[in-house]
């Protein structure tokens, strides 16, 4: 009968971690539905990864009960094993807690989320995708850069996807027979155009007739 003891004191543990399990997942519905409801994205990013971290949990203390109330197993011992080997394992993936951390610190400070054009030294495209340990990038060439959030976190990132305004700059080329009456006009119209025109911003633009090119009088728009 000592077996069937033993298979009744791991079934107490099991159904308790069991059921700490699925209440992960009711939590973690219910900060998803908050989430939806919010303008940024990468909150939405944060919900998958505190599910599998409170899970991880979970099973990890749910572990040490069956072992000691279900098998009857000293874990003191294992514990003080454990962190020395935790020691070990910390000085062996430093850059891999490095990255962890970075990962915090992207979610606290929001420098960017998922949907959002960035760029920082050779990093150039668009937010797939945060997690704990990189970051998913798509660049304009259709490939995918994993870079490291340590990496972001020290890092200075150009975040384009803030932007209220983006600056459009050409070059608008008049032939040499224009009479420089008609160009003052034109010019007089452009900056008119731009004044009227409702998503343009009316204290910062330059409109001016600057130079003499070999086949051509130039406008800066």
């Amino acid at each position: 009968w000592a077996w069937i003891v033993v298979v009744f004191n791991t079934l107490k543990p099991f159904l308790i971690m069991v059921i700490f399990y699925k209440i992960v997942d009711v939590i973690a519905a219910y900060f998803a539905s908050l989430a939806a409801k919010t303008a940024s994205t990468l909150d939405d990013q944060l919900v998958p990864l505190l599910r599998k971290t409170l899970k991880a949990l979970v099973i990890i203390v749910g572990t040490l009960f069956i072992l000691r109330d279900g098998l009857d197993l000293d874990i003191i011992p294992f514990l003080t094993g454990l962190s020395i080997g935790g020691v070990a394992i910390a000085l062996a993936a430093q850059d891999t807690i490095k990255n962890f951390f970075g990962s915090i610190m992207i979610f606290i400070d929001k420098p960017f989320q998922v949907g959002d054009w960035v760029t920082s030294g050779e990093i150039d495209g668009t937010v797939e995708e945060v997690g704990f340990r990189s970051t998913r990038i798509r660049t304009f060439r259709n490939s995918l850069m994993y870079v490291p959030n340590g990496k972001i976190a020290d890092a200075v990132v150009d975040n384009h996807g803030l932007r209220q305004y983006r600056r459009f700059t050409t070059t608008l080329t008049i032939t040499y027979d224009t009479p420089p009456a008609l160009i003052e006009q034109f010019v007089i119209g452009l900056r008119e155009i731009i004044k009227s025109h409702p998503k343009t911003r009316k204290d910062l633009y330059h409109v001016y007739f600057n130079n003499l090119s070999s086949y051509s009088q130039d406008v800066m728009f």
